[in-house]
């Protein structure tokens, strides 16, 4: 079925091409048909917000692996990639060759500026995966690789956002997590959806939810950004971000990174936004000792997006029955407020 669309769109590109002799290639258009039917055919995009193959503060090096997965278990699909440099217009983006993966596998492309684009250091920005299923699923990580990668790697993942799932003209959405100290910095990036530029205002608050002030990003056609040191000015500090766009059409995603300034390790922050639910849960949560010398800790931002309120937290340890679970002592936060609970575990619980 997938051949018959593919020559369908083949057929039509053809017959306006020899409409179009003085403009077109035509020997390129007739008989490279299905080069150009898959491209046309490739109209479900998602966007990974951010990669690099470069340079980063406090002597970081960051790149970017993406892994591709097909969930169609019954056919093949087809997509290809393109690179949106960071500050500057990409209408016409460039375009990776079209590949194909089966259905049910997962596709691993390591540092993927440099294997599919070939590109050097130092690039940033952002890449679009354009396929013909809107089947095709896929996560990111971009890295910091300290010295000769002897140590090991520092990184944060970040998914494929489809295109359904980016923010709109006048909804708001909470970054929290913030903060801007001697230890830590915070970045923010945008990466605009569209073939239109369009403007995104990022109000910045302080956990107690005061204002501090707005920063803007203008946004060219397809367009990313980041804003470094968000809070900057206001250190320290910790605090959240929400962003909006009054541009009519726009569509576009947002996230935040906070980076130990020791190590270059970033934490994805991603946004959100209030549900009707009452109950939320933190899938892991740990005060332990791990493989290879390591110890992990876990630190919890809350937030007020509504009026004040008032919440417990439930621990739930791993493998046990949790029918009666052990709770903590009821705790207030006024609207707009947020909360710090650094190693959350020994703070609440123990």
């Amino acid at each position: 079925m997938k051949s018959l669309i593919r020559f369908g769109i083949a057929v039509g590109i053809c017959l306006s091409g020899w409409a179009l002799a003085p403009f077109v290639d035509l020997p390129r258009v007739a008989f490279g048909w299905e080069q150009y039917a898959d491209a046309y055919s490739l109209i479900h995009r998602s966007v990974i917000p951010a990669a690099a193959v470069a340079e980063g503060a406090e002597g970081a090096f960051f790149q970017t692996d993406v892994d591709i997965n097909n969930l169609d278990s019954d056919g093949e699909s087809s997509y290809e990639l393109w690179w949106l440099p960071r500050g500057q217009d990409n209408l016409s983006p460039r375009r990776s060759q079209i590949f194909t993966i089966a259905g049910g596998h997962s596709v691993r492309i390591e540092n993927v500026l440099t294997e599919v684009f070939g590109l050097q250091p130092d690039r940033v920005g952002a890449v679009v995966i354009a396929s013909d299923s809107d089947r095709i699923i896929a996560m990111s990580r971009t890295y910091n690789v300290p010295g000769n990668g002897s140590t090991g790697t520092f990184g944060q993942a970040l998914p494929a956002v489809a295109g359904n799932d980016l923010i709109q003209t006048g909804e708001t959405r909470r970054i929290i997590f913030f903060s801007e100290d001697p230890a830590t910095r915070a970045n923010l990036g945008c990466v605009n959806g569209t073939d239109s530029s369009i403007e995104i205002l990022a109000d910045l608050y302080e956990s107690g939810g005061a204002f501090l002030g707005t920063r803007t990003m203008d946004l060219g056609p397809w367009g990313n950004d980041q804003l470094n040191r968000v809070f900057r000015g206001f250190e320290p500090v910790n605090g959240y971000v929400e962003v909006r766009s009054t541009t009519p059409g726009a569509a576009y995603y947002c996230y935040g990174s906070v980076l130990d300034n020791a190590t270059s390790d970033p934490t994805t922050i991603l946004p959100q936004w209030p549900s009707s639910g009452t109950t939320y849960y933190i899938p892991a949560a740990a005060l332990a000792s791990g493989s290879s010398g390591a110890f992990f800790q876990t630190d919890v931002d809350i937030n007020n997006v509504g009026p004040n309120t008032s919440f417990r937290f439930k621990w739930l340890p791993r493998d046990r029955d949790n029918s009666n679970p052990m709770q903590s002592i009821s705790l207030s936060l006024d609207s707009g407020a947020s909360l710090r609970f650094e190693n959350v575990l020994a703070e609440v619980f123990f």
